[in-house]
């Protein structure tokens, strides 16, 4: 009976406990499964090989009116009444994709089937930008939900594996290198652009010979694809940088360094130059407390005044564009993990007084002299010497 409702006069979906009716094998593997595995005890009515159902539900023949169906058909065929694949190469692939493309999802299922279920998942996954992980859960909760045996993909990773079977394909078209026309229909013959009279086609440096076939604009580098046994243009964009605070100075352009080093406070940096230890010191944090922290009122403790000045205003994003308009055109941002390593590394530096850690040094003690605050940290002068 399953031999003659096969269908294909070579392969058969296999019943065992492990393919579970998701995958086409030979009649000899599938013997040895079934010996090897045994049956798969859910499957007890054989609707995929030959045996009716009360459940009119499971007409198969149906599924070809799926667009996934459709889809499948015209990714893999010349068309719909040829049965070769168009790359011998991955003609094992098809085959199976050509026969699991009439899975149904479940066992009574005539709504959706395996392919048209994953395509449906991970459109919503696209549309909503569902995370990986977010989507894994999901796929758990439904597969909890439905019936044993079911066809529903276990991970993220599985439905891509699968999807990525499908690709279409794509054609090269060569643009102006100043983006004036794309080289194509009417202008595909064109060694130049109308517009701007540029060259379609690469020029060498040193002997000014015209490389036809070569496109003068070639954004990206090209990469053999093993799957698909092609090469394809790869590219990359960068969209913003993740840095420490130096390294935020050397690549946006705004100074770290300096009377306004402060990219918050801008202009109103509370900067004060340290003779002996020849640096900037910014002492105006306390600006930032609330407005009746009793640190605002600490003369002593900090740079000998008082504080009464308010927080520095915050920028807004129409503020910063200006500033930085035409000359940034990539967003920074600072790895605050970094930034706290340094910062702690610094303080336990100079509780533990490690030697090139510290900042409790002589310059530093002097530059307390010479600012007259913190009596009790200043250098004591013996015989002319500190």
């Amino acid at each position: 009976m399953v031999q003659a409702n096969a269908g294909n006069p070579e392969k058969v979906i296999c019943p065992c406990k492990c393919c579970k009716n998701l995958f086409y094998q030979h009649f000899d593997v599938m013997y040895g499964h079934l010996i090897i595995n045994g049956m798969d005890p859910t499957y007890t009515t054989w609707v995929f090989h030959g045996e009716k159902s009360n459940t009119a539900s499971l007409a198969l023949q149906d599924v070809e009116n799926l667009e996934t169906y459709r889809m499948y058909r015209d990714a893999f065929f010349q068309d719909h009444n040829s049965v070769e694949p168009k790359n011998e190469d991955r003609e094992n692939d098809y085959s199976n994709l050509y026969e699991g493309v009439e899975i149904p999802f479940y066992l009574g299922c005539t709504k959706y089937t395996r392919i048209s279920t994953t395509v449906v998942l991970y459109k919503l996954k696209a549309t909503y930008g569902i995370s990986d992980n977010g989507f894994n859960e999901l796929l758990d909760i439904i597969q909890d939900m439905l019936p044993h045996g079911n066809t529903l993909p276990n991970s993220c990773n599985a439905i891509k594996r699968l999807l990525k079977t499908f690709d279409l394909g794509y054609e090269k078209i060569h643009a102006c290198v100043n983006d004036c026309c794309l080289f194509r229909n009417d202008l595909e013959n064109f060694d130049t652009c109308p517009k701007c009279a540029s060259l379609q086609w690469k020029v060498h440096e040193r002997t000014k010979k015209i490389k036809k076939g070569i496109p003068a604009k070639n954004i990206g580098v090209e990469v053999y694809d093993g799957f698909t046994k092609s090469t394809f243009n790869l590219k990359a964009v960068l969209m913003w940088k993740i840095n420490d605070l130096p390294a935020y100075g050397n690549l946006s352009g705004y100074p770290m360094k300096g009377e306004v080093a402060c990219p918050v406070c801008g202009l109103s940096t509370c900067a004060k130059w340290l003779t002996y230890s020849r640096k900037f010191s910014y002492m105006g944090y306390r600006r930032f407390l609330a407005y009746n922290h009793p640190y605002w009122l600490k003369e002593a403790w900090f740079d000998g005044n008082k504080e009464h000045r308010p927080s520095p205003k915050i920028l807004t994003g129409r503020e910063v564009m200006c500033s930085i308009k035409n000359t940034l055109l990539l967003r920074h941002n600072l790895d605050l993990m970094h930034i706290e390593k340094n910062v702690c590394e610094s303080i336990l530096g100079t509780i533990l007084h490690v030697k090139g850690k510290s900042k409790d040094e002589l310059n530093s003690c002097k530059d307390l002299l010479n600012m007259g605050i913190r009596k009790d940290l200043h250098p004591e002068l013996k015989e002319n010497i500190y």
